[in-house]
Formats: structure tokens, sequence, C-alpha cells
């Protein structure tokens, strides 16, 4: 499979005068995509909370895009999956809060986005906070403060930034690139061009941005990174 896939890669780099890390790149994306959408219809039909169906199909499509991108994408697990992969030290930032090591420290930098949007979204008069709902359930919680930040940041920000750098891209296009196609996944092109869907488009895209920039800069904690989601 890894011969195979290496010969498809480097045929098809020939064919669009690029290297081959970038089909990587390009592929890998399309295939976490489709995957994430298999995975979420395969759990519905198989089991009946819908709270744990799609912490399930997270989880599952992690897995499945992890052995994906070892063997096909050559992307190993071990420079982008924790706890495979633990953050570099000299690729830490010497902000004090990064450099303490702890993934708590995250909800400093969270308030540090929140805080100016939450201010310019009051000037201007955006609605930046979701309408009152009822308490969730211990199960809808996890799945919204655990297993949905920890999932999409281990692709968008760990992923997505490990591949760009192995095909030879500078930190800024990891960046901006995570935080376009971050929002594209949380906000589908129909609902951005519904009223105040470009509103939400927007957020999240800074926020996958964000997400990115931290992920680099704290040499690759991807737990600190969830923290902050």
């Amino acid at each position: 499979i890894r011969q195979k896939s290496s010969e498809f890669r480097s045929l098809s780099a020939n064919a669009l005068a690029v290297t081959p890390p970038w089909i990587s790149l390009s592929f890998g994306t399309c295939i976490f995509v489709a995957s994430n959408a298999v995975f979420k219809s395969a759990t519905l039909m198989t089991t009946p909370a819908p709270e744990l169906d799609a912490a399930l199909a997270r989880l599952l499509c992690v897995g499945f895009f992890a052995a994906v991108s070892d063997v096909v994408l050559d992307v190993p697990a071990s420079e982008w999956l924790w706890p495979l992969r633990r953050a570099r030290a000299e690729e830490v930032s010497p902000n004090p809060l990064f450099m303490s090591g702890s993934p708590l420290a995250g909800v400093t930098f969270a308030f540090i986005l929140m805080v100016p949007l939450a201010v310019a979204a009051q000037l201007l008069g955006l609605a930046w906070l979701p309408p009152p709902r009822e308490f969730p359930s211990a199960e809808l919680a996890a799945l919204r403060l655990v297993v949905a930040p920890a999932t999409e940041v281990t692709f968008f920000s760990a992923w997505l930034t490990t591949a760009f750098r192995r095909a030879g891209g500078d930190e800024l296009s990891a960046v901006v690139a995570a935080g376009v196609l971050f929002g594209l996944f949380k906000v589908p092109l129909s609902d951005a061009l519904a009223p105040d869907g470009s509103t939400a488009l927007l957020f999240y895209e800074i926020l996958g941005a964000y997400l990115a920039f931290l992920y680099q800069k704290s040499g690759g904690s991807l737990p600190f990174v969830a923290i902050v989601a």
C-alpha cells in the first residue's frame, strides 16, 4: 500500500507540477472531510444516542485518518497525533505562558481571543452569543467541551500545519489555510450565504487561524490548543 500510494503521489505531483507532499496535503484534507461525514452517518444508523453517536464518529474518524495519514499520505502519526507526539522544546515560544508547559495556560489565551471579539461584536451590533438553551446532558457536555475540540484541533491545527511544514510551506500559509478550512468545516457554504452566515464564518476562520498559531507557538502541544478551543 505504501509503495502504490507513493507512486500515485509521484504521478499526481508530476502531472500538477508540484511536489508529492502537496499532493498528500490536498488528498488528506479531502479524506478527512469525507471520512468525518461517513463515520457520522454510520454511527447514526447503529446507535440510538445522538451525543454518543457524534462522539464515537469523531473518535473513529481521527483513528481512521491517522492510519491513512501514516500509510497512504506519508505523514507519520508520530509527528502530529497526541500522545504519540510530544511538544518540542526548541520550538516553544519564549512567552512564559507557553514555556510553563501546562495545558491549563490555554485558558488565558482563550480570553485573549474572546474578549476583543466580544467587544468588537458589541460595538458593531453583531450577535456573538448563542441563544439561551437548556443545560446540556453529561454526554452532550463531554462532546462539546472535550471530544469535539480535541478531534477538530487534531486535524486543523496539528495535521494541517505538520503537512504544510513537510511540503515546504511557511507558518503564515499554514495558519491562513487552517483558518479558512476550519471556517468552511464549521459553517457550510449554504449557511455562510444565509443572513448573518458570513459573521459566523469569519468567527470560525479567526478561531481556526488562532488555534493553528498557538499550536506552532506551543511547540506542537495539542492538549494546550484543545483547552483553548
